[in-house]
């Protein structure tokens, strides 16, 4: 996993070249500008900046998920062994017992975890791209299935009517699709047509599908009465149970042969290469874009003024005395960036520095 800090540094590198591209006092990034009104300026240009600061934040947690997932499965397999050794002096099945429930629990929530956040941080470097790229395409609702070849993108890309808004300027209408089309080779090229598709349909699975069983393996340890325990996670995690079953190939082989445990940390390296790639091809290109050497027309797609989020809903029981509290309330304690960020934006109405405690209210 040495690469996982290679991957933040880029991505950390990236954060403040973007805020170093505030050069007015407008609250927008510079080159983000053309079609959008002052208001979109601001909103798609702060919505960058958390794009990358959450794929910073999430790669942390991923490592961190990935050292309790160990931990857990530790703790349950050290619990699964004593039952098994149990089992065999007595020569009858042993109840599991409440702490291997309990680290089984664990263990589950963390793999699931891992697998959400794989998928999230997916869908941010392609959020990333769009707003880079200058397309017009939502970004608070693009994910990479618009980025895959024949997705979303690639539709519009080809249409007549240029729903995209590119460039017409044939040199600078490549570059965007270059930018657009740079997490591929990572995720679909053919040397990694295998991996990618079969984690993106496990994440899923897990999301939003039924749940199969998954095979553990127990097996004869090299010291005598040792044991050996493996989970392997099913092979069609886009199919049901039976149907993976049912294959002509049996029941022995619907299941991946590399444990959990391997998948998982692999696949965390090559998220972070897909990062890197991600990261290597929008910096640069919004580096020129901000000294002017790209002139690109930032659609209005990007942030659409129609698109109402107005809900209703304020909790199941709202408690008045919060609303009174935050009606009267007149202190943010922030970091200094932020609220720079939000006074630009004209998202504060006052501001008092407090210099001495790093911190402005």
């Amino acid at each position: 996993m040495s690469n996982v800090e290679d991957a933040k540094r880029r991505v950390s590198r990236f954060r403040d070249e973007l805020r170093s591209y505030y050069k007015d006092d407008s609250g927008a990034i510079n080159f983000i500008a053309g079609a959008l009104n002052e208001e979109q300026r601001v909103y798609v240009s702060d919505y960058l900046i958390d794009l990358v600061q959450t794929i910073d934040n999430t790669l942390g947690d991923m490592r961190k998920t990935l050292v309790e997932y160990s931990r857990a499965r530790d703790n349950e397999e050290f619990q699964m062994k004593d039952r098994l050794r149990a089992e065999s002096s007595v020569g009858t099945p042993q109840e599991h017992s409440e702490s291997e429930v309990r680290f089984r629990f664990h263990r589950e929530t963390f793999e699931n975890s891992y697998f959400f956040k794989f998928g999230g941080v997916i869908d941010l470097l392609a959020a990333c791209l769009i707003v880079s790229s200058g397309v017009s395409k939502d970004v608070r609702t693009v994910s990479h299935a618009d980025l895959t070849a024949g997705g979303r993108i690639d539709q519009m890309a080809k249409g007549a009517r240029n729903s995209l808004g590119l460039s017409e300027d044939p040199e600078v209408r490549a570059s965007q699709l270059s930018i657009l089309h740079s997490m591929r080779p990572l995720t679909s090229g053919e040397e990694n047509r295998n991996w990618f598709p079969w984690l993106s349909h496990y994440r899923n699975r897990i999301v939003h599908r039924a749940q199969g069983v998954e095979f553990t393996i127990v097996r004869n340890g090299a010291v005598k009465g040792a044991y050996d325990i493996l989970r392997l996670p099913g092979k069609y995690p886009e199919e049901g149970m039976i149907s993976g079953f049912a294959r002509p190939d049996g029941i022995r082989a619907t299941s991946v042969h590399e444990d959990m445990r391997d998948v998982m940390n692999v696949s965390f390296s090559r998220l972070c290469d897909v990062v890197i790639a991600t990261i290597d091809a929008c910096s640069p290109f919004c580096g020129r874009r901000s000294a002017g050497e790209i002139n690109i027309t930032q659609q209005a797609g990007q942030w659409p003024t129609e698109a109402s989020y107005d809900y209703e809903f304020n909790g199941f029981s709202p408690d008045e005395s919060i609303k009174r509290s935050l009606k009267k309330a007149d202190t943010i304690v922030a970091h200094g960036s932020l609220l720079e960020r939000m006074e630009a934006a004209s998202a504060l109405i006052k501001r008092k520095a407090y210099p001495d405690s790093g911190h402005e209210h």
